[in-house]
């Protein structure tokens, strides 16, 4: 017969948990968690289609794994992402744009998508099959034609000015412009009746003149050190210059040669 203290201990002493098999359900069992990359590559295209309309997803889409290259490669896929380079270059360009990136910096993209572009259509067994998919995909043949009439529209831009004194007076001009707005516009202000009208053109034109001589006698002034600073920015200017309308001339070539290439193909 036991006692009054083990019947007590016995009643505070907790069951034994139940075998985690018998909290299973009937599917745990064979449940597994099926990678991304696991499943079939038509359902991991139709997936990745969904994300055409994504910008950025299709921009960073061949940088997630080596093993979606071989999707990449597949014409439906090729022409989401070639439709959204393109897409993203046309927003890109200058008229539209409140405030465009520099024009170097739009005529590199163009050529790199005109060159994707040029590859996609290529003659090869499956162009037909790229040539439907890309059709498929909205609007884009149109913003690709776009892109190509204005980059085979492209021509030199204006040269920089080859002298370094007028380069540096066009510097500081702008500086001391700057530098005077609010007094230009207190000026404005003070003047701004039709009955002063003369006088503040006046002023304008004085203040222009004497700004003019006040560069100028900077310019005559400064030592060799500064004025070989002033030729060697003028020098990059124009090396720049003409590396942009290398490039333009190259872009607009492509362009050209692709429209050619579409209209070949009827597209």
């Amino acid at each position: 017969m036991s006692s009054p203290a083990s019947a007590s201990a016995s009643a505070s002493t907790p069951a034994p948990a139940a075998p985690a098999a018998a909290l299973d359900t009937p599917g745990d069992a064979h449940a597994r968690t099926t990678h991304l990359l696991e499943l079939p590559d038509e359902l991991l295209l139709s997936l990745l289609s969904y994300a055409a309309d994504d910008d950025y997803a299709m921009l960073v889409l061949p940088l997630v794994c080596r093993a979606l290259r071989r999707l990449c490669v597949h014409a439906a896929l090729a022409a989401c992402r070639l439709a959204s380079r393109v897409r993203q270059v046309v927003d890109a360009l200058p008229a539209r744009r409140a405030k465009p990136q520099p024009l170097a910096w739009v005529i590199g993209h163009a050529w790199g998508a005109l060159v994707e572009a040029k590859a996609f259509f290529a003659e090869g067994r499956s162009l037909q099959q790229r040539v439907d998919a890309f059709e498929a995909v909205p609007a884009a043949l149109a913003t690709l034609r776009t892109l190509l009439l204005w980059a085979a529209a492209l021509e030199p831009s204006t040269p920089p000015c080859s002298s370094a004194e007028e380069t540096f007076l066009a510097h500081e001009k702008r500086r001391q412009e700057a530098l005077n707005a609010r007094s230009h516009s207190l000026l404005r202000k003070t003047t701004s009746g039709d009955d002063r009208r003369l006088l503040r053109e006046e002023a304008e034109r004085q203040a222009k003149r004497q700004l003019d001589a006040t560069c100028r006698r900077m310019w005559k002034q400064m030592g060799q050190q500064q004025r070989s600073h002033w030729q060697k920015t003028v020098a990059k200017a124009q090396d720049q210059w003409r590396r942009e309308c290398e490039a333009a001339e190259l872009t607009a070539n492509a362009a050209r040669s692709l429209l050619q290439q579409l209209d070949q193909l009827h597209v």
